[in-house]
């Protein structure tokens, strides 16, 4: 798969932008919720030689399946996605879920439990983006969006863009590594994205400082959190604009200029619920008189 050892080798979206509008007009997407999870590959062998298998998905609690990137061995990256899909669920969970019934009655009487299930992410076409908005207020996990995944695409590691992430605008976050300068006011810490990455090391841009509530920010003066990343969500009526909300403490590295950028550009020409919702709508009856 040619894969650099350093990178997650992962899809990633980007964000929606007004322009994606003529996009999901023009071409057949699959929308599905966006779990707010942790992203995973799931890599299974059969013997020590092994049938390689490599899965995408959230691990949380359930595994929760969208796509196949390796099946058995064979790399099905540049096969549409709706393929994938189609194998995804003949070869992958039709299989397990026979398993997983063996387990529950197997001839000794003992029931085993897996230490996570494997489900298929529900995936609908895109003009029923609004079933996906009613459906994920009834789901166990968190949500914060919907991602768009185009029906021809092939499997694009790193950016991809035909994979499109709607949040609403004040759910966008950034990743930033923190780093702590001080001054006669105390520590400051600063909010840094990924310039570059080469030999030399990995180059930083900033972009301004985090303020933090007064009980957080006593926590990290005794524990100071330099090169840590940190999930921030924008909030223009706060100082600064960036407000602390969790760690991810799953990467090494922020967010690329890039992604800071797109996520920017979300925020300041953000499309609304509404408008998602209507276009899908739209597209559905254009759809429906095509087909009479």
């Amino acid at each position: 798969m040619n894969i650099q050892p350093h990178r997650f080798p992962g899809a990633q979206p980007v964000s929606f932008q007004r322009s994606h509008i003529e996009t999901l007009m023009a071409e057949h997407f699959f929308v599905s919720e966006k779990a707010d999870g942790i992203r995973c590959l799931l890599y299974t062998e059969k013997t020590a030689h092994g049938y390689h298998s490599f899965l995408n998905g959230h691990r949380k609690v359930r595994f929760l399946l969208f796509d196949l990137v390796v099946l058995d061995g064979d790399n099905v990256t540049q096969r549409p996605y709706d393929i994938r899909l189609g194998k995804l669920r003949d070869l992958v969970l039709k299989p397990y879920i026979k398993y997983m019934s063996f387990l529950d009655n197997t001839p000794d009487g003992k029931k085993r439990k897996p230490t996570f299930s494997v489900e298929l992410k529900p995936l609908q076409l895109a003009y029923h983006t609004a079933k996906v908005f009613e459906d994920m207020l009834n789901v166990h996990h968190g949500t914060d969006g919907v991602i768009f995944t185009s029906k021809s695409s092939a499997y694009a590691i790193g950016t991809c863009q035909t994979m499109i992430k709607w949040k609403p605008a004040e759910e966008n976050t950034v990743d930033f590594r923190i780093e702590i300068i001080h001054n006669s006011n105390g520590p400051q810490y600063l909010l840094q994205t990924l310039q570059s990455s080469d030999g030399k090391g990995p180059k930083y841009q900033l972009h301004g400082s985090l303020t933090l509530e007064p009980e957080m920010a006593k926590s990290w003066l005794e524990n100071p959190p330099k090169g840590r990343i940190a999930e921030c969500r924008y909030d223009p009526s706060w100082p600064g604009t960036w407000r602390f909300m969790r760690w991810r403490d799953d990467k090494s590295e922020p967010n690329y200029i890039k992604t800071f950028e797109s996520v920017m550009e979300s925020i300041r020409h953000a499309v609304s619920k509404d408008e998602v919702r209507s276009l899908c709508v739209v597209k559905k009856r254009i759809l429906f008189f095509i087909a009479k």
